[in-house]
């Protein structure tokens, strides 16, 4: 797997391997995502949203800079939703947006069954973002 002692260098061998792997398992979460109702993803988020009022629509960043809450980023083209929680909203989701995985953490636990993190996603996969002011940490039952 590593070329050298210090366990910096991948092998050329674990790089293609790897390579393969996550182009594999990017396709195979595509086409999962092809298969998810669109129907039955918008009713969900509705449904979640109705039972948690306090989530508001984010349109601009800069109005959760330095807020402490929870939050919901929608990727509507692949019916998903991250739900976080952070100290700052708008730095988090920057974050998100700007992070990269390391190469040897893409693939887990295998490209059959590892799921694509939402920093694999960019700001214009994002097409809808809730969040809600809190006080301390996020509790789902008490939220309404």
């Amino acid at each position: 797997m590593y070329e050298d002692e210090g366990h910096r260098i991948h092998s050329d061998d674990f790089c293609s391997r790897q390579r393969e792997a996550a182009l594999e398992n990017f396709d195979l979460n595509m086409a999962f995502f092809r298969q998810l109702s669109g129907k039955d993803f918008l009713a969900a988020l509705t449904e979640m949203l109705g039972k948690h009022k306090n989530l508001k629509p984010v349109t601009d960043l800069a109005a959760v800079d330095g807020v402490e809450g929870a939050y919901v980023m929608v990727l509507d083209r692949y019916k998903q939703a991250y739900v976080g929680q952070a100290w700052d909203i708008g730095v988090r989701i920057k974050r998100h947006w700007s992070g990269t995985k390391q190469f040897d953490r893409l693939i887990f636990p295998d490209k059959e069954t590892s799921v694509l993190s939402i920093d694999s996603f960019r700001a214009l996969n994002t097409t809808r973002i809730f969040a809600a002011r809190t006080g301390r940490g996020w509790n789902w039952s008490s939220a309404s």
